[in-house]
């Protein structure tokens, strides 16, 4: 991964958000003015760098947890309409998802090597300006369809209850 990189000066990495940190500790290159761990950012900044991104990493490691990642998670990535690097657990809620859309690449959080490679794919599209733009159900994740479908959601509970 460091190589690949280290070889392509025009490529720019720049990592957002709490996973970078972890992120870091598989690119030990001392790239750094190719490389950028930002952390945590306001989310007009993160929003901002999704939308302005040829390519949006979603990264999310294999922890007990990281099997389900919310769709409030990837709404923004989403609506964003620009490719995205899955690099997630093939059987992670992120995965099931994701593969409803035209424009996603996916890579195993485990294997670098393919990581790497599939990395190399995109470069070459991105120079030859064949980038596909993200495709698939966009509007089901509007954040204002995800407030209203919450709503409802917590309307039928509240009912239940108050019909025992």
């Amino acid at each position: 991964l460091c190589r690949f990189i280290r070889s392509r000066p025009q490529a720019r990495f720049d990592f957002y958000g709490e996973s970078a940190y972890p992120l870091s500790e598989l690119l030990p290159c001392k790239a750094s003015s190719y490389v950028r761990f930002h952390g945590r950012v306001p989310r007009k900044e993160a929003v901002l760098a999704l939308f302005s991104a040829s390519v949006n990493w979603f990264y999310v490691p294999r922890s007990p947890g990281s099997r389900f990642v919310s769709k409030s998670k990837l709404a923004d990535y989403i609506f964003a309409q620009k490719p995205i690097l899955a690099v997630v657990d093939a059987g992670s809620e992120a995965a099931r998802i994701l593969k409803d859309f035209k424009g996603v690449f996916f890579a195993d959080p485990d294997r670098p090597e393919a990581l790497a490679a599939l990395l190399e794919h995109l470069y070459t599209r991105w120079k030859e300006k064949r980038l596909p733009p993200l495709q698939g159900p966009i509007q089901r994740f509007n954040l204002i369809h995800l407030t209203e479908r919450l709503a409802d959601l917590l309307t039928e509970v509240s009912e239940r209850r108050a019909a025992r």
